[in-house]
């Protein structure tokens, strides 16, 4: 393995691509130590080729320091009126809610700022992690304006769509959407509950969506594995 003026990492991460490429996704690799010993390089230079195969999410290192081929990323179409979780069910994914906790809160600043009511007024706060195809691959958190509508709903009600209770039971006509999104390294508090490295970047997807009266009637922030999941978003008629 030798390229005249091509950084040593760069040939080993060059060789782990191919050879990776006849892998199936989920399939664990050898050690670090073992893959240097492989490729006959040193652990520093192996540990440089792989953590950049992680971040471009062809790679993903679990806690317990497993690194593993990563398949084809979650493609999730964003639309008004479907949440994440919806349009993954939409595409064919298997995806599922475990409600970690909910309420009823106070609204922060930022809440109160998302939601135009006042700072302590009182909101449903509910958190979530989503799995698809089997893995963890999000932390959601959402809050809702109309909170006696929601308090009195069990984790089972809780792990479905609040879209759909808002469109359907409770007869809300949604206008819009509004999402922005951020890059975030993994907080470690994340990174155990999705089972990931501490060198996976995080997408942060903050959303607030709007009745036909122009009222804010939900806001959540997901925080999603950047090695897991792609947004796509469609412009224009």
């Amino acid at each position: 393995m030798g390229e005249r003026g091509v950084p040593k990492y760069l040939q080993v991460k060059a060789a782990l691509l191919t050879w990776i490429d006849d892998l199936e996704p989920g399939a664990a690799l050898p050690s670090e130590v073992e893959l240097a010993h492989d490729f006959a390089v040193s652990r520093v230079t192996m540990r440089r080729a792989t953590t950049e195969l992680i971040l471009e999410g062809r790679l993903t290192r679990s806690q317990g320091k497993v690194t593993r081929v990563v398949g084809e990323k979650i493609r999730i179409p964003v639309m008004l009126g479907r949440g994440h979780t919806e349009q993954m069910r939409a595409g064919g994914y298997e995806v599922s809610r475990e409600v970690l906790d909910h309420g009823v809160a106070a609204a922060d600043r930022r809440v109160a700022r998302e939601l135009h009511v006042a700072p302590g007024a009182e909101v449903f706060a509910l958190r979530r992690r989503v799995v698809a195809q089997g893995m963890p691959i999000g932390l959601e958190t959402t809050y809702l304006a109309r909170a006696a509508d929601f308090a009195a709903l069990g984790a089972q009600e809780l792990a479905g769509s609040t879209y759909a209770r808002l469109t359907g039971p409770l007869g809300v006509r949604l206008a819009r959407t509004t999402e922005r999104v951020e890059t975030t390294p993994i907080p470690l508090e994340a990174a155990q509950a999705l089972d990931a490295s501490s060198e996976v970047t995080a997408l942060v997807v903050h959303r607030v969506t709007v009745d036909a009266d122009d009222r804010p009637v939900e806001y959540s922030h997901v925080l999603y594995r950047g090695d897991r999941i792609t947004l796509s978003y469609t412009l224009g008629e």
